[in-house]
């Protein structure tokens, strides 16, 4: 009798996890818009399906953790002056953070190193990065932070591209908080200017992750594995 019900107890399992499939989901967030400069401690809601971020602005710590609150900030794209080719062009766009008075709507040094930490209502992959306002020699602080403490840390990884730029990530980072920031040391001010060894300074265009997705199998597929079961069953019993 015992044998017959683990029989049936894995027939039911087979059943049960043949229904379901894990199958990857690409999720892209486009993060231009005219939200503007939020109050400090302020968010910006994002979704993508089933998928929602958060974004919030930030200070970041010699140790690659997330510090104190700053205000950030949603941008759409501006037209501005283009001195290479003497026109006018299409630039900016994206998340930006704000330290102080005076400060640059990008994610900069002057005041301090910033950081957007960007957080996910589940697990997800991060796959790409897109920036704007990117100059020939901008890098960015990369950190996958676990909780409150750093779990990993990059101070300086080059960005691809120049004006729109990007960056693809060639190994798994898998989690639910990640820290997009400067990766320059805090620019110091001498008179009214201020001294940076490459400055760096961008905003965050958008972000693509992908996710496991677990989803039942159509009703004809689990309804013809669970006839296989019931059939399982029944013949054990006839041998019995």
């Amino acid at each position: 009798m015992g044998l017959r019900k683990t029989a049936c107890a894995a027939l039911v399992y087979a059943v049960w996890t043949g229904a379901l499939s894990a199958a990857p989901v690409h999720a892209y967030f486009d993060l231009v818009g005219h939200q503007g400069l939020q109050a400090a401690g302020d968010s910006l809601e994002f979704e993508s399906g089933d998928l929602t971020l958060s974004a919030t602005g930030h200070l970041l710590n010699d140790d690659g953790s997330i510090g104190d609150i700053r205000r950030i900030g949603q941008y759409g794209y501006e037209t501005a002056w283009d001195w290479s080719s003497h026109s006018w062009t299409v630039q900016g766009g994206g998340l930006g953070v704000t330290t102080g008075h005076r400060d640059s709507h990008q994610v900069d040094s002057r005041k301090g190193d910033e950081v957007i930490k960007l957080s996910f209502n589940k697990t997800v992959t991060i796959e790409r990065l897109y920036f704007s306002l990117v100059d020939w020699d901008d890098d960015f602080a990369f950190s996958v932070v676990d909780g409150e403490d750093a779990g990993a840390f990059y101070p300086h990884v080059d960005i691809v591209g120049e004006g729109y730029g990007y960056y693809d990530f060639h190994q798994d980072w898998t989690g639910t908080m990640f820290g997009i920031g400067a990766a320059n040391s805090t620019c110091h001010k001498r008179g009214k200017t201020y001294s940076c060894d490459n400055w760096d300074n961008f905003k965050l265009k958008g972000v693509k992750v992908s996710y496991d997705d677990i989803s039942p199998v159509p009703l004809p597929a689990a309804g013809w594995m669970l006839i296989a079961a019931i059939g399982g069953m029944g013949l054990m019993r006839r041998r019995k």
